[in-house]
């Protein structure tokens, strides 16, 4: 602070008064300044922004990786249909399903031949639960793309091979099919990674599991993906814009599908709750228990906008500093 004096005197030139003004030095000004703009910044970012969907999600092959999408089967961005016609089964999908931005979802209604939802809960968007899930699942869209080095097979046909732990895509621009029988062979923790620019199963395909945990397997699909009927199937199954499931075809693990829609018919979709070990009396079907989404991705608060919070505090604490200083000084 600065301290200025002024004196006031008599006509006879007695002093009659003295006042003393301080002054804020440009300091302690511009530090106070400043640090009002970065607290006030920092509320707003704090207050109204949610967590980058892949800040909500953990680490690919661990318990709650997929954050808010951790516990749903079917999350689609515009639409979620299921074709349904007597006499065959319905369709049912164990998990929550959602879609979002878009708000349909068809053939879900209860009938008889309907489809139906068990031990989960249909989410529509464009917010809330559904919006939540969709951002993560498309998070792991991108996340997942980034996993491992990658390893070209010499062919783009999988039936046939039986295939270790790793990442892998198609030779060229070729892209990834399923016709018969794709073993995967490994340890429960480890990662099965399959990138491809559009992938299919023909009619009666299998994914087959020789110690390998169905939470590990992830299916990256650039743009969409088509399951014949009658495929058994195994992993999440991200794709960039849709997926087209045949009838009769049973799905252990997730389909969620980019900017497009979901089609099931008549399909079986069973979500694995993903555990670190086996689950007791081994194999690897069925629900194996464990945790569900991350709480990380409700919490609205980011690394940044906290570091920024305590900045600006520190900037006001610092000009307060100065400010204090510079009136002792003034009184001494």
């Amino acid at each position: 602070m600065d301290a200025r004096a002024t004196a006031y005197s008599d006509a006879r030139g007695a002093p009659m008064n003295t006042q003393t003004r301080t002054t804020t030095s440009p300091m302690s000004r511009w530090l106070s300044i400043t640090g009002a703009i970065l607290l006030i910044a920092s509320l707003l970012s704090v207050g109204g922004t949610r967590v980058p969907a892949e800040a909500a999600l953990g680490t690919i092959g661990t318990p709650g990786y997929l954050g808010d999408a951790e516990s749903f089967a079917v999350v689609a961005g515009t639409e979620i249909t299921n074709v349904f016609a007597l006499p065959l089964a319905q369709t049912v999908v164990d998990g929550d399903i959602a879609v979002s931005p878009g708000t349909t979802i068809t053939g879900f209604g209860g009938g008889p031949a309907e489809g139906q939802v068990t031990n989960g809960t249909i989410y529509t968007g464009p917010t809330g639960t559904a919006a939540d899930a969709k951002l993560d699942a498309d998070a792991a869209w991108t996340n997942v793309d980034s996993y491992g080095t990658a390893t070209p097979l010499a062919g783009a046909e999988l039936g046939g091979q039986n295939l270790g732990p790793g990442v892998y895509t198609p030779p060229g621009v070729a892209n990834f099919g399923l016709t018969g029988t794709l073993t995967l062979t490994g340890d429960w923790d480890d990662i099965f990674v399959f990138k491809t620019p559009s992938f299919s199963t023909a009619n009666d395909s299998v994914v087959a599991l020789d110690g390998v945990n169905p939470c590990n397997i992830y299916w990256r699909i650039n743009e969409s993906a088509s399951l014949g009927e009658s495929t058994s199937f195994v992993g999440t199954l991200l794709a960039g814009t849709s997926i087209t499931v045949g009838s009769e075809t049973g799905v252990q693990g997730r389909l969620f599908a980019g900017t497009g829609n979901v089609t099931l018919i008549h399909d079986q979709i069973e979500t694995p709750t993903c555990l670190t070990a086996p689950p007791a009396g081994g194999g690897t079907g069925g629900e194996t228990g464990g945790s569900g989404g991350s709480e990380l991705a409700d919490t609205g608060i980011a690394s940044l906008p906290v570091l920024a919070l305590g900045g600006a505090a520190l900037v006001v604490l610092l000009g307060a500093a100065l400010a204090a200083r510079g009136r002792r000084s003034t009184l001494s």
